[in-house]
């Protein structure tokens, strides 16, 4: 018999039923995971998780990570959609980007961040990093180490995980793009890294309150 392996600590959210009935037509509750770049100044941007209002909600997830490259633009409201196969990577390693599209990891030279990956695109189109991790036992996106909207042209970036997690309402689906300016609702960002297993209330006043 084949051993599952087990999810992850969780986070939970707890909403109030005011708030259930209220929002769960037209909102979703969403998560985003945070990341710092040197080719973008937005921590949070994709939707990497989102389900219809419910009062106990539970996000299993993953530290482990891949990496993929995408050389469209990608608008908030987009569906986030790797250009090439995904290639895991452990911070303090650097994927390259061949100018044929392929890709490869190693570690990182000495001198240089090891609390990082390291994005070296060689490819001679410009190309976002996209970042993917496990939630639910399913691998998707959850980050876009980009120029705004926008691919970044050649070079070497770094990205790092923040260990920051923010959990808002918006209409939209997981695996998406977003921008914070558009989330009406608002937000709590938590600092789970440390503090997992957590919950997070969104009690009948409105407010988050962290246990």
């Amino acid at each position: 018999m084949e051993l599952v392996k087990p999810l992850g600590p969780k986070l939970s959210v707890n909403i109030h039923p005011k708030w259930v009935k209220q929002l769960r037509e037209n909102m979703n509750i969403c998560c985003s995971f945070g990341f710092s770049s040197s080719g973008s100044s937005q921590e949070f941007n994709v939707i990497a998780w989102a389900r219809p209002p419910q009062e106990f909600l539970t996000i299993p997830f993953e530290e482990s990570y891949s990496i993929a490259a995408c050389e469209e633009s990608i608008q908030p409201g987009d569906e986030v959609v790797p250009g090439t196969k995904s290639v895991p990577i452990d911070i303090g390693q650097t994927v390259s980007v061949r100018e044929d599209w392929t890709m490869s990891t190693a570690d990182s030279p000495k001198g240089t961040t090891m609390d990082a990956f390291r994005f070296q695109l060689k490819a001679d189109a410009d190309a976002s990093a996209i970042i993917s991790k496990p939630i639910h036992r399913v691998t998707q996106p959850v980050y876009i180490a980009g120029l705004g909207t926008l691919p970044m042209p050649q070079g070497t970036y770094t990205i790092k995980p923040t260990g920051k997690a923010c959990l808002f309402f918006m209409g939209q689906q997981e695996k998406t793009a977003f921008s914070m300016d558009n989330v009406s609702i608002g937000y709590k960002i938590i600092q789970y890294t440390g503090n997992l297993p957590m919950t997070v209330f969104y009690n009948e006043e409105g407010k988050w309150v962290v246990s």
